[in-house]
């Protein structure tokens, strides 16, 4: 039919026009729920930004803690702070006494320097003194000529030293000392760990303002957001804000956050002028709640800009749908909008697919470099996987740790200062250098804000006198590159050399050990190379929460390693004083309570195991024991945890089950059922694929295309309702899925049956 004809039949020319108008408002009311779809996932991703920066935020403060938890048992461990405590200022031995705790004090420095203080000392009321690393003196004095806090004070922080009330949580010294940089008191009664009775005294620490905020420099604040800290009981503990946020009265702030429902992941709330997000976490370490309040204005404001493309393309399509309802025939236009529609929902999909495996891909990636490096695998099966992921060859080859700490230059003043490097321009530069310099096949560890982990392999054939020698020239040359180019000074720790991958955490360790001795004029320090002969033991503060690892995980051949490699460190590479022997023995005594502590009537799941239980119970009750009593403790412990035989089996069956249950659930992926049983994804997948001798996603969908078969063959659901009852969210991908599995499209079997009937 031609124009003038269209012209002339104005009852064609309404019904035509009516007919395709209905679809051009079906189009657009498609468009703007899709639209209002797109606007509440990217709010909804927000939100969960947010919530997972906090998350890490919170671990990273409650490590902290836990760090200041450990320093806190290693004090009140000591038999002379405690027999100070206890004396008689006019004792001839009181001040020798106080002077071994001093000295005893000092061996805490360097693990002073990674915790969230400014300084600590110790409170002792019985004798009214304040005992420090560097000063012993009467508690006035101490307050008046030490601290040099305002005299008027003074009783109010003394009624604070001597309440209860307020351990365990932040009390504000903004009072005592306004222009000091820490701003919170954190009080740690001795007598929580100390198996001595009547023990009054405080381990007192001074939260350094600076430290505690860059703990949470990673929150989006958005200049009028702010991080807002309550305890257990509600009352406030602190506070972390913008250099622009306005100030608010407290009162005001508590009524906003009770106003919301009991502890929601994101709640709204108005405060002041300003529609705040709120996004809480409840800390599983000391019961801190903390809220993340950012302005809802600031927030979503970049969502603006998408209205305003959506607007524009939504005013040229009308136009151009009308404009096609005019011109072109019906056996024209049905085939475009077909044809485009679906190029534009592939182009999509591909384009979603893409990113969404090159972000994965790359998570992964980092998460098998850090497991690998910390020590986090469990068996040879995922060692194997994990080496195969990495590309790692293991034949022939020894492998070492480097640990480098970089440090940023301020050229306009005097001093050094640390940087967050990761935080800037220069991250993925220094990277870039690592491998230039060390080979590109190394594999890097993000170990802290400024700090990486390098594995290197070397050749087998290689001594390890020619490997440090090798390693010290790369490094060397690095740092006098990195010093002529960019603002950084680099300092590298090398480990001790493994030929087993899984013991590859012992480098690690000793990595770090050894970069905290090197100097300006020794950058590069070999741990074999140190010094070993001081009257120190060897037992970082981490190495609780390793052996913890180990037991909780079953893994006997991790805690053997771990055993021998202390043992070795402890009495082979140094003489040990009886003091020390007993702190280090003391020490691990200390995990070990802990870990029992936590063995629940599921683990214990025979006589055998109840009887084991109270041999374990009658060594630890035991204060003096012997290193070879402690390791045999130990790995009793790990027998409790050891994984029973098939369990893999059982569990991959157990999972088939949950799929055949769950298929209709279109989140289910691999990730959702590695969370839902508590193993790792790599570990799931290796252990399906061996179990079902296919791939899981090609499993699901197997499963959910002979369903849909069934569905067609046996049941009169529309074919274009289909994909929503076998768990897909689009029906061309379903379409796709099966005809790739059944060779056929959905509607050719549908019209099969019918034709049957």
């Amino acid at each position: 039919m031609n124009r003038t004809n269209l012209f002339n039949d104005r009852k064609f020319l309404i019904k035509y026009i009516t007919s395709y108008s209905v679809l051009v408002i079906i189009i657009l009311i498609m468009g703007l729920y899709m639209y209002k779809l797109g606007i509440d996932d990217a709010k909804s991703n927000l939100f969960k930004q947010s919530y997972i920066i906090l998350s890490q935020s919170v671990s990273n403060m409650d490590n902290a803690l836990r760090s200041m938890e450990t320093l806190c048992i290693q004090i009140a461990d000591n038999s002379n702070i405690l027999k100070l405590e206890k004396m008689d200022t006019n004792d001839s031995l009181f001040y020798l006494s106080a002077k071994e705790s001093m000295k005893y004090l000092t061996s805490f420095v360097p693990s002073e320097s990674i915790l969230p203080i400014s300084d600590y000392y110790l409170y002792l009321p019985n004798t009214d003194y304040v005992l420090s690393s560097t000063y012993f003196n009467k508690t006035d004095l101490y307050y008046r000529l030490n601290k040099r806090y305002d005299t008027q004070y003074y009783e109010e922080w003394l009624s604070v030293l001597n309440d209860d009330n307020f351990c365990f949580s932040f009390y504000n010294m903004q009072n005592f000392s306004p222009y000091s940089s820490s701003p919170y008191l954190y009080l740690v009664p001795i007598g929580k760990y100390s198996i001595q009775k009547n023990i009054t005294g405080k381990i007192c620490f001074e939260i350094d303002g600076n430290k505690l905020h860059d703990l949470f420099n990673d929150l989006p604040l958005f200049e009028k957001g702010f991080l807002y800290a309550v305890d257990k009981e509600q009352n406030p503990s602190f506070f972390i804000t913008d250099a622009q946020t306005p100030p608010l009265p407290q009162e005001e702030i508590q009524a906003a956050i009770t106003s919301t429902s009991e502890h929601p992941y994101f709640s709204r709330v108005a405060l002041g002028k300003e529609t705040m997000l709120i996004t809480s976490i409840t800390s599983s370490f000391n019961g801190w709640t903390y809220y993340l309040l950012q302005p809802e204005e600031m927030v979503f404001q970049s969502l603006l800009s998408y209205h305003k493309i959506y607007s524009f393309i939504t005013l040229g399509a009308c136009i151009m749908s009308f404009l096609v309802i005019l011109i072109l025939s019906r056996q024209s236009l049905v085939p475009f909008i077909k044809v485009r529609t679906q190029l534009e929902d592939t182009l999509k999909e591909h384009s979603s697919l893409q990113q969404t495996l090159f972000a994965q891909k790359q998570i992964i990636y980092q998460s098998y470099i850090t497991r690998l490096i910390t020590g986090q695998i469990h068996n040879m099966n995922e060692l194997h996987y994990i080496s195969d992921y990495l590309n790692i060859c293991t034949q022939d080859h020894n492998f070492c740790v480097l640990y480098i700490t970089a440090y940023y230059v301020n050229h306009s003043d005097s001093e050094d200062v640390s940087s967050d490097i990761l935080q800037t321009d220069y991250y993925y530069t220094l990277l870039q250098e690592f491998r230039e310099a060390f080979g590109q096949d190394i594999l890097i560890h993000d170990a802290a804000s400024n700090s990486f982990a390098l594995l290197i392999a070397d050749d087998e054939s290689l001594s390890l006198e020619d490997a440090m020698a090798l390693h010290a020239g790369q490094f060397l040359t690095l740092q006098e590159k990195i010093i002529k180019n960019y603002p950084f000074y680099l300092f590298c720790g090398m480990g001790n050399r493994n030929k087993d991958l899984t013991h590859i955490w012992k480098s690690y360790q000793q990595a770090m050990q050894a970069v905290s001795h090197a100097t300006s004029k020794t950058p590069f320090q070999p741990y074999k190379k140190l010094d070993k002969s001081w009257n120190g033991y060897y037992y970082p503060l981490e190495f609780a929460q390793k052996l913890t690892e180990f037991i909780t995980s079953g893994n006997e051949k991790q805690v053997q390693e771990f055993l021998h490699l202390i043992e070795y460190e402890n009495f082979s590479e140094r003489r040990l004083s009886p003091l020390m022997k007993q702190l280090l023995l003391s020490d691990i005594r200390n995990t070990l309570l802990k870990i029992r502590f936590s063995v629940t009537s599921d683990i214990v799941t025979s006589s055998e195991h109840e009887h084991l239980l109270e041999q374990i119970d009658a060594v630890l009750e035991n204060s003096d024991l012997d290193y070879s009593t402690l390791s045999n403790t130990t790995l009793w412990m790990t027998s409790f945890y050891k994984p029973k035989q098939q369990e893999g089996n059982q569990l991959i069956r157990t999972i088939q089950e949950y799929i055949k249950n769950n298929y209709v659930d279109s989140s289910l992926c691999l990730n959702k059922i590695s969370d839902q049983f508590g193993i790792s994804e790599s570990y799931f997948s290796y252990l399906f694929k061996a179990e079902t001798k296919t791939n899981f996603s090609e499993y699901l969908e197997k499963l959910r295309m002979d369903q849909a078969l069934t569905l067609l063959q046996t049941t009169s659901i529309p074919v274009s309702n289909l994909y929503l009852e076998v768990g897909y969210n689009n029906a061309n991908s379903f379409r796709r899925a099966f005809k790739k599995v059944h060779g056929v499209s959905p509607k050719a079997i549908r019209d099969s049956v019918k034709e049957q009937n």
